[in-house]
């Protein structure tokens, strides 16, 4: 959709970004500018930088054909996505026709300079050429250049009292990734298994807290330096606000409650011997003492009474259990931690989708900057309950194309580090199995373990004997169960009595085989299931799933759900519900809908290529549809052909009416030899293709050239609206203005 701009706005300035390609040996081979806007590459021997906060990255190194055959590849739907201390991508597009793309390859590299100046690496991991409408491409998707440590592994870490730093340096070192910018976050003491380097860092920064953000430094063709930043927070509290129907084009709210936990077990360090992971079953915990919340001796999980009423289950009364799972060698300890995590989890998680017009890229607002991890504050009062949040953009996306297109999300949390699942399984395993690896098993402990299988195996054999008694009284209840089967057999001989002229059946008896009679009369009632019966003349009866051939019903028939499989002859059929026919009906007179007389619309319903027959073909010479008032969805077509379709109206009553907005073009020109500017100097009548049944409440335009002159109207109503334009150039004669306006 068009954004339009008053006499008074400034026209917006556009940034785009580039992009530097790397082979999968990490040689530059192409630099790719986006649609429209080829980079600045020079001639030979002519130096072209760009300069970043990470250095000076040059395009002169690429070969002569490089230069040349970079200038004709650009970039298209190109998106950097950043979440906060989350995922890291990039996505574009660029036409696959040219032989150079083949440089973009899987584990190749991609660097983009982000809206703060650093560079930013990617790992091309998703390539992916496809051919249509467009021609041949080539869709790319490559994550954050830290993916290279999931391949990296250490032995384990473990310090006392040490800085984020510190720590940081130890699981990096030999990597080629290095230490940025750290804050103090003070010290902790750290225990970390045998792990991927990068789940070593999500639990570091787990730990300390901190937002992460990844950068590179470059000096020509070479990236020379990767680093990890570590902040206590991203972003500012600039008291920015996006207000739906003032800045904000859209708004969504996300409330999430699939991970919401109310209550966590929790699993510390495995013992020896491959013994049961460290419980908190054995600390007690008191309100009444001061702790956050009571917890019982024996009892090994935690729970938090506030988040059961608001989101147990049966009213509030049960749990929605998850686990925590660390490596705590101290009880108590554990139960401290497990209760923070609840903490985490215990709330929906709420998200807001803001699609937001960002002032910062316009001259003159540079100051309104947005960046990820910004507090902001969000409304929008026409949702009911209304959107009043104060916020964090978790995630921010750039268009590399056009800088106006940037998108933001806000959400009601942040430092709830997130990684891959691909991350988050190998830590789980790591926690789970952590105690087998670590601990070696001691001649004490083989004897326990010797001990401990006997007393399993003397408990199995019990439990054979308990197994075998149960199964003699199982067989004590059959016999008695057989000995009623009999008794019951013998009521019902006694229920059915008979003599030579018939066989009486006592009330309520149930027959469940088969009975044959000829000229059966029968008084009372029958219920049966399955039966099948042969000349059968009753003056009252109710059958349901019944199969009856060749019956002929003189009176009515009343049926539910019935099934005709033959013909059906009737003089009248009233249906209060819904007649479902397979095949085709035929009618032979008319078709009334709804009561005779009745003043409510009825409807006749098509499906997808459904069409109405007269005579010959869709539609036949001869037809005629008459009707009040017909509305129809989709195309009509009348004549052998659309071509030859012709509509006749009698008289004057006929007339097209349309009930929705429509979008054409417009425009003006104008002469206008003064200097003074606001003056009318030119216009025309801008009939809708078809009028409307309303006057529509106003008109906006979306300017595709102009000159000298702004756009307006007036004299809207149903039919069409004048268009003129005004001068606002003192210096020029001839002014125009071109465009399309929505009605």
């Amino acid at each position: 959709m068009g954004q339009h701009y008053g006499p008074q706005d400034k026209i917006p300035f556009r940034t785009s970004t580039l992009i530097w390609i790397y082979d999968k040996d990490e040689q530059l081979r192409l630099v790719l500018g986006p649609k429209g806007h080829p980079p600045p590459l020079g001639r030979k021997g002519t130096a072209n930088y760009v300069h970043s906060a990470g250095g000076v990255i040059g395009h002169h190194y690429l070969s002569e054909k490089g230069r040349a055959e970079s200038a004709k590849i650009p970039h298209y739907n190109s998106w950097y996505t950043e979440e906060l201390n989350g995922e890291v991508s990039l996505e574009f597009t660029v036409p696959a026709g040219n032989p150079e793309v083949s440089w973009i390859q899987n584990e190749g590299r991609a660097v983009i300079v982000d809206r703060d100046g650093h560079l930013v690496e990617f790992i091309i991991r998703e390539p992916r050429d496809r051919n249509g409408t467009e021609g041949p491409e080539k869709e790319v998707f490559a994550e954050g250049g830290d993916y290279e440590l999931i391949d990296e592994w250490i032995g384990g870490y473990k310090a006392d009292n040490v800085t984020l730093e510190t720590a940081l340096k130890a699981v990096l070192s030999g990597t080629r990734v290095s230490v940025g910018e750290v804050d103090d976050f003070g010290t902790q003491s750290v225990n970390i298994g045998s792990t991927s380097v990068k789940n070593a860092v999500y639990e570091l920064i787990k730990l300390f807290g901190g937002e992460r953000r990844l950068r590179v430094d470059a000096d020509g063709p070479n990236i020379t330096k990767r680093y990890i930043d570590v902040l206590k927070r991203r972003g500012f509290d600039n008291g920015q606000t996006f207000e739906h129907g003032r800045n904000t084009m859209s708004t969504s709210r996300v409330v999430d409650s699939t991970g919401v936990k109310t209550a966590l077990y929790g699993y510390g360090a495995s013992q020896e011997n491959d013994g049961p992971r460290i419980t908190f079953a054995d600390v007690e915990w008191s309100v009444a003492n001061g702790d956050p919340v009571d917890k019982p001796l024996g009892q090994t999980w935690v729970g938090d009474p506030d988040a059961l009423q608001e989101w147990g289950y049966d009213q509030g009364r049960r749990h929605r259990f998850g686990e925590y799972s660390g490596q705590e060698e101290d009880p108590g300890i554990l139960l401290f931690n497990t209760w923070q995590d609840l903490q985490t989890k215990k709330d929906a998680v709420r998200t807001y989708d803001f699609q937001v017009v960002l002032f910062q890229n316009k001259k003159g607002y540079e100051h309104l900057r947005t960046r990820l991890g910004d507090t902001v504050y969000g409304f929008d009062r026409e949702v009911q309950p209304n959107i009043e949040i104060e916020a964090s953009i978790i995630i921010y996306k750039q268009n590399l194309n056009d800088s106006n297109l940037d998108e933001v999300t806000l959400g009601n949390f942040r430092n709830s580090f997130e990684t891959a699942s691909r991350v988050r399984n190998v830590e789980k395993v790591v926690e789970r199995d952590r105690g087998n690896w670590d601990k070696k098993e001691t001649p004490e402990g083989a004897q326990e373990k010797a001990e401990t299988a006997a007393q399993s195996a003397l408990d199995a054999a019990q439990q054979e004997i308990s197994d075998a008694n149960d199964r003699i009284d199982a067989a004590l209840l059959d016999l008695e169960g057989a000995k009623t089967d009999i008794s019951d057999a013998q009521d019902l001989i006694d229920a059915v009595t008979s003599d030579k002229d018939g066989v009486t059946v006592l009330d309520g008896t149930l027959i469940t085989n088969e009975i044959i009679a000829e000229n059966a009369i029968l008084t009372g009632t029958l219920t049966a299931n399955d039966a099948i019966i042969i000349s059968l003349t009753t003056e009252s009866m109710i059958a349901i799933d019944a199969d009856i051939q060749n019956a002929t019903i003189t009176g009515t028939l009343s049926s539910v759900d019935g099934t005709f499989t033959g013909e059906l002859i009737g003089a009248s059929i009233t249906s209060g519900s819904t007649i479902d026919v397979a095949t085709d009906a035929n009618i032979g007179d008319n078709l009334y809908l709804g009561e005779y007389f009745g003043s409510s619309m009825k409807s006749i319903f098509f499906n997808n290529l459904a069409r109405i027959n007269g005579g010959v073909g869709p539609i036949a010479a001869g037809m005629q549809l008459s009707a009040d008032y017909i509305q129809l969805g989709d195309d009509v077509y009348f004549g052998g052909s659309s071509t030859s379709a012709k509509i006749y109206f009698d008289a004057n009553d006929g007339q097209f009416y349309r009930t929705v907005s429509e979008t054409g073009m417009c425009g003006a020109y104008g002469y206008n030899p003064y200097s003074s500017t606001g003056k009318n100097i030119g216009g025309n009548a801008v009939n809708f293709n078809i009028e409307k049944d309303y006057t529509p409440s106003g008109v906006s335009f979306d300017v595709d050239g102009s000159y000298g002159a702004t756009e307006h109207y007036t004299a809207l109503n149903s039919k069409g609206f004048w268009f003129y334009i005004q001068n606002t150039d003192t210096t020029n004669d001839h002014k125009y203005w071109r465009g399309t306006y929505t009605c």
